[in-house]
């Protein structure tokens, strides 16, 4: 569709069009939402992770997250955190 055969809500064709259209842009003003806490509990952002177990690992991981009525990236999270300490230098 060419600029020409475009309309402004009052009928008018063009540059008015464009002008009436970067009106209602400039006025626009998007939120930002502050998205998920930190999992510190810090200012920082928390970088997400993706990881595949095997059947037998995720069933584990979701008997102990019911057990203890916790979510199930919370139970990984710590088990994570569980390994690092016990295998960093």
């Amino acid at each position: 569709m060419s600029t020409s055969t475009r309309r402004t809500s009052d009928g008018s064709t063009g540059t008015a069009w464009a002008k009436e259209r970067s009106t209602r842009s400039s006025t626009f003003v998007h939120r930002r939402h502050p998205g998920r806490p930190s999992v510190s509990g810090e200012q920082e952002r928390t970088l997400a992770m993706t990881v595949r177990v095997p059947r037998s690992a995720r069933v584990a991981l979701e008997e102990i997250e019911s057990a203890q009525g916790r979510r199930l990236a919370d139970v990984s999270r710590e088990a994570l955190d569980e390994y690092i300490r016990r295998h960093a230098s």
